[in-house]
């Protein structure tokens, strides 16, 4: 029973020490403390004692640490929930047939304004290639 119970040790440590970060570290101490301390006799010998105390004590610790691909996993969660709908934006226009921009005046009655409703930005200035900027190609 007992060579069964050090199999079993032996493997959980190795599967904790494969895990690896610190919680990984700390498992497999621990299960490796336990499983020394109890094939030095358990609690009945001071060093089987200090043995399984060490091996709780890190497993204690290793509870009080998170999981890192947990605490990922809740970020992920978290942010698709936050993001999972952004309104567009208004594209609402007041235009008149021409493209300028219309409104009400304070008696009610509908006016057009001389500004255009929708706004022409350029990124960068076009010039022509065929512009000549020093009127050199110019004839006479």
């Amino acid at each position: 029973m007992k060579t069964a119970a050090t199999g079993l040790g032996i493997y959980e440590s190795a599967n904790q020490f494969s895990k690896g970060g610190a919680s990984g570290l700390l498992g497999g101490i621990g299960a490796a403390s336990l499983t020394a301390g109890n094939l030095a006799g358990g609690f009945k010998n001071p060093l089987g004692a200090v043995l399984e105390s060490v091996g709780l004590g890190t497993e204690l610790l290793k509870a009080l640490i998170p999981d890192p691909k947990e605490v990922r996993q809740a970020q992920i969660e978290n942010q698709t929930a936050y993001n999972q709908y952004i309104a567009p934006p208004t594209l609402n226009r007041n235009l008149s047939a021409g493209g300028f921009e219309t409104y009400t005046d304070k008696y009610g009655r509908l006016q057009v304004s001389p500004y255009s409703a929708i706004a022409e930005t350029q990124p960068y200035k076009y010039q022509s290639p065929i512009e000549d900027p020093r009127g050199l190609l110019q004839n006479g």
